[in-house]
């Protein structure tokens, strides 16, 4: 491995340098070591492999067979030899390698750091491991199991042991239950409930607007089957078939807590909308489910300039309309003309463009070396893959990029050598596309790679830029050719 790197690595755990720098000289298309990235991964694997199988036969390991050398690792060989506590001095590697699309090492490094792993990282990791315990280059890795995931194979366990007492003990305290639940719904204080939608994030949910959004959860309901109704009787030329009620909720969920499937399978339709029996919400699954779904409608209104974040849909208003149109936008579904704001937009964008605030641009330019251009990046390898026949090559494929975001070729230019006024630019530029698109995220100014790459029709700025500039090539690839490029 390059001394270079190997400076750069020390240099990242004693936090002088940022992770987006290193990135950069990893994935930029001819940075200093962007052809030796994968060699650079491979070698920092066969380093952890030596160093646990060293371990493990009682031999201390030769600090020259290592590709990376004794400082960075000498650490990590201390922490293993007694394994207590946790060695956060490798949590810089967890931001890394996820970066650098390397799973398996952030999995292991967030082991190391925090003594157990999320459960999404944990499933790219390991996605053939169905336990919670796994093994990564000798070290044995678990997965962080929520506290409604505890709890619910809590219940599985011993449900069916003592399904008697516990009918029992239901029945005795229904009463209680109930007044608690009352209480429970009264007395919400600003910021998510534990259980909500997503815990590490609070996102500000007033007591009186959940009160409210809540005793309004059968509007919502309705306003949602009224959605269900409609797009079930479109085709959908994703699927090529009208699609399922299921697979229209199931949609619906991913739109509104922005395509993230962990927080998407914590939403329950069927139980949001169940049926008390007796009137009793007997274990609280109902109201929890009606909760999560409260909670995730104001996260999508807060979302959306236009819309008003109250926690509930009204049929036929405005959240109901942006919701239905961002759904078949993502399915695909015609006619396309049920999307009620594509005229009204087109014909207003111009004049109803928010200016990119200076704390948006500061935060796009943070952001622009980590995220935004290697994801441009991507985008241009995979053009360069996918219309290979139209032997298209990079400064063509650049040059559509630069004219569907709408970004003079000097301030591009810049960009790609990370001048900050070229960054600034761009990124406002991608700001500018984004209002322009109406996508159903967050207009930042910033492009990240999609999480679900296996679904290209999922609706973020990746994918429609990536669409947009494959088709304007595809109809006129002469009109992109450089010349002599």
């Amino acid at each position: 491995m390059a001394e270079g790197i190997k400076i750069a690595l020390v240099q990242l755990l004693k936090k002088k340098i940022p992770v987006e720098a290193i990135v950069w000289l990893l994935t930029v298309r001819g940075g200093v070591w962007s052809q030796y990235c994968y060699d650079i991964l491979a070698d920092i694997h066969r380093d952890l492999e030596n160093i646990s199988n060293s371990l493990a036969k009682g031999v201390k390991i030769a600090p020259r067979t290592l590709a990376c050398g004794d400082d960075i690792w000498k650490n990590l060989q201390s922490w293993l030899l007694s394994c207590l506590g946790k060695c956060s001095i490798y949590e810089p590697f967890i931001d890394l390698f996820t970066r650098l699309d390397d799973y398996q090492l952030s999995a292991y490094f967030y082991q190391v750091s925090y003594g157990e792993v999320p459960k999404d990282l944990y499933k790219r990791a390991l996605p053939k491991n169905k336990s919670y315990e796994g093994n990564i280059l000798g070290l044995k890795v678990k997965r962080k199991i929520p506290v409604q995931e505890q709890c619910r194979r809590f219940v599985l366990k011993y449900a069916k042991k003592y399904a008697k007492i516990i009918f029992i003990v239901s029945m005795l305290l229904s009463s209680h239950r109930t007044i608690y639940l009352l209480g429970k719904i009264d007395g919400f204080k600003e910021g998510l409930s534990q259980g909500g939608v997503q815990q590490e994030a609070e996102i500000p949910v007033l007591a009186d607007k959940k009160k409210t959004a809540l005793e309004e959860f059968p509007r919502t309901a309705k306003a949602i089957n009224e959605i269900i109704n409609e797009l079930t009787n479109l085709r959908s030329k994703k699927i090529d078939r009208m699609p399922s009620n299921q697979e229209i909720i199931e949609e619906i969920e991913k739109t509104l807590v922005f395509n993230n499937n962990d927080m998407a399978e914590l939403l329950d339709y069927k139980k949001a909308i169940s049926k008390r029996m007796l009137g009793i919400d007997w274990r609280g699954e109902i109201a929890s489910a009606q909760e999560k779904w409260v909670e995730a409608i104001y996260l999508y209104q807060k979302s959306k300039q236009k819309l008003s974040a109250n926690g509930y849909i009204e049929p036929g208003k405005e959240t109901a309309k942006s919701l239905k149109c961002d759904v078949a936008d993502s399915l695909e579904l015609t006619p396309i003309e049920i999307c009620w704001q594509q005229n009204e937009r087109r014909q207003n964008t111009q004049q109803n463009v928010t200016a990119m605030t200076e704390e948006q641009k500061q935060e796009a330019k943070a952001a622009f070396l980590g995220r935004t251009y290697p994801a441009i990046t991507q985008i241009l390898t995979e053009l360069q893959e996918e219309l290979s026949y139209l032997k298209i090559d990079g400064k063509s494929i650049h040059r559509a990029i630069r004219e569907t975001l709408g970004v003079r070729e000097a301030d591009y230019e810049k960009a790609r050598r990370a001048v900050d006024k070229g960054v600034e630019a761009l990124s406002t530029a991608i700001y500018n596309y984004q209002v322009k698109k109406q996508t159903n995220l967050p207009r930042d100014g910033i492009i990240d790679i999609p999480i679900d790459r296996g679904n290209t029709a999922r609706r973020n700025i990746f994918n429609v830029l990536k669409k947009e500039v494959k088709e304007k090539i595809k109809a006129n690839p002469n009109k992109y050719k450089v010349p002599g490029g």
